[in-house]
């Protein structure tokens, strides 16, 4: 039982690395906690995969044990094909604020899974297993596993996360997991040797083909979908981070430092919490000490949360960067903006730019 979960861990695992599951879940990443994040995977990925074994138990009574091992075959053998061409640029479902950031990580996952080669493989497993509630702990694990390791390792690599070779390697374990379940089908029907080294003669053939088909586009290609993720993950919570250091004068400047009761200091904590994702209640102004900062750093500052919010300036999941904004706002004017739009707000800031650079 342990060994099942185990192989459907590691296929699983392997399969999802780079695909566009994971680019969703670093996503979610740069706008919610990893908690809900994870929680969300969980939901959506159980629910998706409970379908799946359901199915797949459903159609391993209707075969015998070598029709199975040949359908597993066909599966997963299609499935290291695919894996060589699949870039990460599939369209990732689109789904807005319903109720809370578990709810729309939940459904985005089991909309954005339907007939994915992971449910697929999951329904192919369970079709020959004896024990297919045990496939559903190890492949939901291992969805659970490769949305976790998305977010850290985009956060801290960027650009330089290798999808391409994770790819070749998913394509490989698909390939030869398909072949040996040609094997299994083999000792078990009546299909000739000759037949057998024919099919796997032109599955291994068609497999070359594809792995030169691939090297081409990732040469022509350099950066793919999953890169560009994660690169601009990392330069989310750089920009964060600068972000902090820019604000906070340090206790040199200031003496002891009041944290959350001076405003710079609330500042910094919102800051910390957009970059975890979470979501706070605005709290008054009006009640915070205030410290004199250069117009300049206010200004940097200003200028990574624009940069972050530009293009969602009216979408609420971003609500917390307009509470920063508005921070911002009050330490550089001593008073509250309240812009219409994004365009009306850049305006107003390259204007006040150009007043104090006379």
């Amino acid at each position: 039982m342990f060994l099942e979960i185990l192989t459907a861990f590691v296929i699983i695992f392997i399969a999802e690395l780079g695909d566009k599951s994971q680019i969703l879940a670093m996503s979610f990443a740069t706008k919610y906690k990893t908690r809900d994040v994870v929680i969300g995977v969980f939901i959506g990925i159980l629910v998706n995969h409970v379908l799946a074994v359901l199915i797949g138990t459903f159609a391993g009574s209707l075969f015998f044990g070598y029709q199975i091992a040949y359908i597993v075959a066909f599966i997963f053998i299609v499935f290291a094909y695919l894996s060589l061409l699949d870039r990460g640029d599939d369209d990732t479902p689109s789904v807005r604020q319903m109720a809370t950031p578990i709810v729309v990580i939940a459904m985005a996952f089991f909309v954005g899974e339907l007939g994915d080669k992971t449910q697929l493989a999951t329904f192919a497993l369970s079709s020959e297993s004896d024990h297919p509630y045990m496939i559903l702990i190890g492949t939901v694990s291992a969805m659970l596993a490769v949305s976790y390791v998305g977010i850290v390792v985009g956060k801290r690599l960027g650009e330089r996360v290798p999808d391409y070779y994770i790819r070749i390697a998913s394509s490989v374990l698909f390939f030869v997991y398909g072949v040996i379940k040609l094997g299994s089908g083999y000792q078990s029907s009546n299909l000739s040797s000759v037949w057998m080294l024919v099919i796997v003669g032109l599955s291994l053939i068609g497999y070359l083909s594809m792995l030169y088909i691939s090297y081409q586009q990732y040469r022509s290609t350099p950066q793919t979908t999953f890169q560009r993720v994660a690169q601009h993950l990392k330069e989310y919570y750089q920009a964060m981070d600068q972000a902090l250091d820019i604000l906070c004068l340090g206790e040199e400047y200031c003496g002891t430092c009041i944290g959350k009761h001076c405003l710079i200091g609330h500042t910094k904590y919102l800051l910390e919490e957009a970059k975890k994702g979470h979501h706070i209640d605005v709290e008054s102004l009006s009640n915070k000490a205030f410290k004199d900062v250069e117009a300049s750093r206010i200004l940097k500052a200003i200028d990574i949360t624009i940069d972050e919010i530009k293009d969602h300036w009216d979408d609420s999941d971003f609500a917390i960067l307009h509470t920063i904004r508005q921070h911002l706002d009050y330490l550089l004017f001593h008073r509250s903006i309240a812009p219409k739009s994004f365009t009306e707000y850049k305006q107003f800031i390259e204007e006040y730019k150009q007043s104090i650079s006379k």
